[in-house]
C-alpha cells in the first residue's frame, strides 16, 4: 500500500493540496459539456453498493482512488428507448485500484500489474472490459471531470489513435454519492446518462 493510503487528511489540508493541484492548472473543473443521450452507463444497485464500499475507505481519508468497470457493452437492439437507437455498456464488476497504488487528495494512480491481472481474469469468465473509474472527494465540490482528468485522456487518445474514451467519475461527500459517465473526444466532453438497475 502507498504510505498515503493509511494518511486521514483534514479538510483543511485536503482542500490545500486539492488548491494547489488547481493552481498548477489540472485541478480546476470543466465546465463547458455536450450533452448526449445516445449511449447509457447501466449500474445495479448491488455494484454500485460495492463501488461504494471501495470508495468509503479512501473517502473519509479525503483521498482520490480509482479503478475499473467490467461487464458487458450492449448494442441499440438490446436497450429499449423506442425507436431511438442506444447503445451502452453493463457495469458488472468492479475492480479495485491495487495493493500499491498511489493516493492522495489531488491525483490516484494504479498499481498497474494487479489492475491488469483482475482484467484479464474478468475476460476469462466472460467479461469485457469497459472503463477506467475515480474517485474525487468532496472537496471538488461537485460531480465534475477536472482539466487533469481529460488532458490525461487525450494523452491517451493520441498514445492509442483513437478518437473518445469513456471514463467514469464518482463524487462523494457526507450525504452524495454521484456516479457520472462521460465520453472525452479530441475536442469535446461528452456526458452521458447513468442508469441505476435493480
Amino acid at each position: 500500500m502507498a504510505e498515503t493510503q493509511g494518511t486521514i487528511y483534514t479538510h483543511e489540508e485536503a482542500l490545500r493540496l486539492h488548491n494547489e493541484a488547481k493552481a498548477k492548472g489540472y485541478g480546476r473543473i470543466v465546465e463547458d459539456y455536450t450533452d448526449t443521450d445516445n449511449f447509457r452507463l447501466l449500474i445495479s444497485e448491488a455494484t454500485l453498493d460495492t463501488l461504494k464500499a471501495q470508495c468509503t475507505f479512501f473517502l473519509i481519508r479525503r483521498l482520490e482512488t480509482c479503478g475499473g468497470f467490467v461487464g458487458r457493452w450492449i448494442n441499440p437492439e438490446r436497450i429499449d428507448e423506442g425507436t431511438k437507437k442506444v447503445w451502452g455498456a453493463e457495469v458488472l464488476g468492479v475492480i479495485d485500484c491495487g495493493a500499491r497504488a498511489f493516493h492522495s487528495p489531488a491525483h490516484s494512480y494504479l498499481d498497474l500489474d494487479p489492475y491488469n491481472e483482475r482484467i484479464r481474469e474478468a475476460e476469462s469468465n466472460g467479461l469485457e472490459y469497459i472503463c477506467f473509474w475515480h474517485l474525487h472527494p468532496f472537496h471538488y465540490g461537485q460531480l465534475a471531470l477536472s482539466h487533469g482528468d481529460v488532458a490525461e485522456i487525450r494523452i491517451g487518445l493520441e498514445e492509442d489513435k483513437k478518437d473518445i474514451q469513456l471514463t467514469a467519475l464518482v463524487y462523494a461527500d457526507n450525504e452524495r454519492f454521484e456516479l457520472g459517465a462521460y465520453g472525452v473526444h479530441r475536442e469535446k466532453v461528452f456526458r452521458y446518462p447513468v442508469k441505476v438497475t435493480p
